[in-house]
């Protein structure tokens, strides 16, 4: 590998990697975004409750494992995007007495 294409193989990496904070940040903001409304609370709420982000994962049925692992992830993703203090609002909101 000669010079120049070492250059232009770490300038695409650090574009990419650019471009991949750019996403998680977007991501982030728009989870805020959501947060900000009753029903977007209640939709991460559900999405949270019947997913189970920080539950062990059991292993029976290898395809219905693997959708289950692919909505899981999703969801940690969303968990992950949530401050503190969006998590305790929407756990406080959404008590069930």
């Amino acid at each position: 590998m000669d010079v120049k294409e070492y250059v232009r193989q770490k300038r695409e990496s650090q574009e990419l990697e650019q471009k991949q904070k750019e996403q998680e940040i977007n991501f982030k903001s728009d989870i805020s975004q959501l947060v900000k409304t009753p029903n977007g609370r209640r939709f991460i709420k559900y999405l949270l409750s019947r997913n189970h982000p920080l539950s062990p994962i059991g292993i029976n049925e290898p395809y219905k494992d693997a959708y289950n692992m692919g909505v899981r992830s999703v969801t940690t993703a969303v968990y992950a995007a949530l401050t503190p203090e969006q998590r305790l609002l929407i756990d406080k909101e959404n008590e069930v007495y």
